[in-house]
């Protein structure tokens, strides 16, 4: 019934349009069509009245344009914990760093990828406005599975007593005790401490002249524990001796340093030239790691802060000689016990002298290096 009252209504529109004058005539743009009507009829049928064709085709244009536009989407904010990260959304390439995004309602898929992290993804359903962040996590990577075989304790046990067993010092097998009491060389180092103890007793010191010898200096250096290179087990232990003989049988004034770094050497050097006279004596003393370039004619002692592939904190033997010349003591001797020289005591043959020929040495300034 209410279409049928309509359809007449709309017949009588029209008879009254046909029947108007021309002033009423003119052309209707609604979002489906432009046509020739009046103006009532065409507000009627909720379009635009227009006296001139091209005028209603504009209008027709700009109403249909308006009806397809997309509605507009749902705010979505994507931020992550990185910066340079990459935004995909639905399999898309959106853009980098923190992004304010319309989308349409319903599921969508969020990745943020960065390379060295992993991947953060989520299945979102969006249905109003929302902000998403995102927690990368950085990747780990994996070391390399080696096939280095473990070191047992018979293998230390043995390069032990390897470094030990020339030494003539009983504090030496003594440690070796202490570290492997039940080791496979523990009676022969008891046997070996023995004769070195009654080995000691038995020498006679010889009696010295009372002549003037000035002060007495060492500088007594040891280092086991690098950091780039191989760990040694007994240059500590070696120096740590060697500046307690010194203080206690023979009066030295020691400065003692282990695991020592280049700075540390250096400046222990510089030290030295403030406080030793041209009346003293010094004794320079050097355990550990050391270098031989046979393409440079070069010796270097290695600090624990020494690199193998990198010479800046290496001291080569012509450093140390330069810094001996320039100290103004009367006598300076420098041992150094490294892998390329000979050990401190191994074949050194110690002779009583006279004390005039002592008189004679000790007023002569030399250098032993």
């Amino acid at each position: 019934m209410k279409l049928l009252l309509n359809t007449c209504i709309t017949l009588v529109l029209l008879t009254l349009s046909l029947g108007s004058s021309a002033s009423q005539s003119g052309w209707c743009a609604t979002k489906n069509s432009i046509s020739a009507s009046a103006n009532y009829v065409c507000k009627y049928m909720g379009g635009e009245f227009f006296v001139s064709q091209e005028q209603a085709k504009a209008a027709h244009k700009r109403l249909n344009s308006k009806a397809h536009q997309p509605a507009k989407g749902i705010s979505l904010t994507i931020q992550s914990n990185v910066e340079n990260d990459e935004v995909y959304i639905d399999g898309v390439y959106r853009g980098t760093g923190r992004l304010l995004l319309a989308l349409p309602k319903g599921r969508h898929a969020i990745s943020i990828r960065k390379t060295g992290y992993e991947s953060y993804e989520k299945i979102i359903n969006l249905t109003a406005p929302l902000t998403l962040t995102g927690n990368l996590v950085k990747m780990v990577d994996q070391p390399a599975p080696t096939n280095t075989p473990k070191t047992t304790t018979a293998d230390l046990d043995l390069a032990f007593w390897q470094s030990i067993k020339d030494s003539y010092n009983p504090e030496m097998f003594e440690e070796y005790l202490r570290q492997f009491p039940s080791g496979t060389y523990a009676g022969l180092a008891r046997i070996t401490i023995k004769q070195l103890r009654e080995e000691q007793q038995s020498v006679e010191k010889p009696s010295v002249p009372d002549l003037e010898y000035g002060e007495y200096f060492a500088l007594v250096i040891g280092n086991n524990h690098y950091e780039h290179l191989d760990k040694l087990s007994t240059a500590i232990n070696d120096a740590k001796s060697i500046a307690a003989l010194l203080r206690s049988e023979y009066g030295f004034k020691v400065e003692l340093l282990t695991d020592a770094r280049r700075d540390d050497v250096v400046s222990a050097l510089s030290r030295l030239r403030k406080v030793v006279s041209s009346e003293d004596n010094l004794l320079i003393y050097y355990a550990g790691h050391g270098w031989l370039d046979p393409e440079m004619d070069e010796g270097f002692w290695l600090p624990v802060d020494a690199n193998e592939d990198d010479q800046v904190n290496w001291i080569a033997n012509d450093t140390i000689t330069r810094s001996v010349r320039a100290i103004k003591a009367k006598h300076v001797m420098v041992v150094a016990d490294s892998f390329f020289s000979g050990t401190l005591t191994r074949g050194v043959d110690a002779k009583v002298r006279k004390p005039d020929y002592i008189d004679q040495m000790i007023n002569k300034k030399a250098r032993w290096c």
